[in-house]
């Protein structure tokens, strides 16, 4: 099995923490989900063989999971790894980012393997993307602010 790379949130994250109408956070979905009658915490970390340190960690705010680890959690909480993909990345349903993550996790064709390295290599693309996007715009600011020809 590949190794994981670890990602984080903030990586897919608007300014400021604004979550781009609506989407949940990794700890939101962590807390909503372990609250369902006859969930916890201990339960999730039995049925998915996690730490409940970790558990206890990611809904704090920790943001550094790996895919494999998401994909797990969704598995045991029977859910749609979709849905805990879309919340540890930030991405609000319904968004490009979300049709992109969809495409991948709902082909028939792919092993759950392929399927989270395929993913984790999007979320990589993607902390790429916004880091140079970044770049950029320190880079116009110091050739357009006021120090610069501006």
């Amino acid at each position: 099995m590949a190794p994981y790379t670890r990602w984080s949130v903030a990586g897919y994250r608007a300014p400021m923490g604004d979550t781009g109408g609506g989407s949940e956070t990794w700890a939101d979905y962590l807390q909503r989900m372990t609250k369902r009658p006859g969930w916890s915490v201990a339960k999730l970390a039995r049925e998915s063989g996690i730490h409940r340190g970790s558990i206890f960690k990611w809904i704090s705010g920790d943001r550094g999971m790996t895919v494999a680890n998401v994909v797990t959690i969704a598995k045991a909480l029977g859910d749609d790894p979709v849905n805990a993909l879309r919340a540890a990345a930030g991405i609000a349903a319904g968004s490009s980012d979300d049709e992109e993550i969809n495409l991948v996790m709902t082909d028939p064709r792919l092993t759950d393997c392929i399927k989270e390295r395929i993913v984790s290599l999007i979320l990589d693309r993607r902390a790429r993307e916004r880091a140079a996007s970044l770049e950029e715009t320190r880079r116009m600011i110091e050739l357009l602010g006021p120090s610069g020809v501006g």
